[in-house]
């Protein structure tokens, strides 16, 4: 199970979100890009569904990256506070398919955002 991490900047309004991320993890792929997210309650509490669109990179060393989409789908903790806590599922996929890549890479994904 790759172990990585993520940075990024956000804007968020009170239903949607939009921003610039980039994460990737240890024989995983890379994705680099603009993504936003629709997020249905303004609450404390609150699901929210998410699509992205950049660059994605290769499982190993070797090899460029191609254009591809990141979908997610996940529930924020203390969306009303300083500090918040993002929980979720997310399907990474290539729009382009290489020989010993994966056509969908998903992954499960825990944020702390400032």
């Amino acid at each position: 199970m790759p172990l990585g991490g993520s940075i990024g900047w956000s804007y968020e309004a009170k239903s949607w979100r939009l921003g610039l991320l980039l994460q990737g993890a240890n024989d995983d792929v890379s994705f680099f890009g603009f993504e936003g997210a629709w997020i249905p309650y303004d609450g404390n509490v609150s699901p929210y569904l998410g699509a992205g669109l950049g660059i994605v990179g290769p499982e190993n060393d070797g090899g460029d990256g191609v254009l591809g989409t990141k979908l997610e789908a996940g529930v924020e903790f203390f969306r009303l506070h300083g500090v918040r806590l993002m929980v979720g599922l997310n399907a990474i996929v290539p729009f382009e398919s290489r020989p010993g890549t994966d056509s969908v890479n998903f992954g499960l994904h825990l944020r702390v955002g400032f």
